[in-house]
């Protein structure tokens, strides 16, 4: 007990203010946390769909970014995602989507 109160006393400034700063984002996580399962459902079953085409998978996950610099700086809370009122956590479907769900990309011309 001792030591644990000498941790927590020469850290209390520092771990409140985590504690404060981790607020949005608990907030966040708490708000769409029942979208949780259903979106980890839905990543496992579409990674063996694609694996039937792509024939294999691997253990990752894949993103493809890119970086703008023209674009303003980030600002907190200006810039954070926004739901249209009277929307909030769903998750649509998943972790099955019927085929009328998926988005099918328009053909077209290629670019």
């Amino acid at each position: 007990g001792g030591k644990g109160a000498q941790v927590l006393g020469v850290n209390a400034t520092a771990l409140t203010g985590l504690l404060r700063s981790l607020r949005p984002t608990t907030g966040t996580l708490s708000a769409y946390s029942s979208e949780l399962p259903c979106l980890l459902e839905g990543l496992a079953n579409a990674r063996g769909v694609m694996a039937k085409v792509i024939g294999g998978t691997d253990a990752g996950l894949r993103a493809r970014v890119s970086i703008r610099s023209a674009l303003p700086a980030y600002t907190f809370p200006r810039d954070l995602p926004a739901s249209p009122r009277g929307t909030g956590p769903d998750c649509h479907g998943m972790p099955l989507l019927s085929p009328s769900q998926i988005p099918f990309p328009e053909k077209g011309a290629p670019q």
